[in-house]
């Protein structure tokens, strides 16, 4: 009876690691680009980087779609790598929105 329970135990374990090996992809994009690049890009509108830092503001946009449409092809690493170049750009953007009006001139 204790080796079959240690077998069963041993399967489940095995199990729950190939599952959870196979699921890295998907969860370091949502991890990385839907919380990280998306709250990034989001913050920088509010500080008004549409106007402050166009160019950062954009390319951050374009990068966080191209994130979105890569992980829809599960190209995980590609998207990951998108969604770090967006989130970088809106921090980038955040920071040249925020300051002063007659230092963004």
């Amino acid at each position: 009876m204790k080796v079959r329970v240690r077998r069963v135990r041993g399967v489940s374990l095995a199990l729950l690691v190939l599952v959870g090996s196979s699921a890295c992809g998907p969860v370091g994009y949502v991890g990385g680009v839907v919380r990280e690049a998306g709250r990034a890009v989001v913050e920088a509108e509010q500080a008004g980087a549409r106007r402050a830092a166009p160019y950062e503001w954009t390319a951050a946009l374009l990068y966080l779609e191209e994130a979105r449409t890569l992980a829809g092809y599960a190209r995980w690493q590609e998207a990951l790598a998108m969604g770090r170049r967006s989130a970088a750009l809106a921090r980038s953007a955040t920071a040249r929105a925020r300051r002063s009006p007659a230092e963004s001139r």
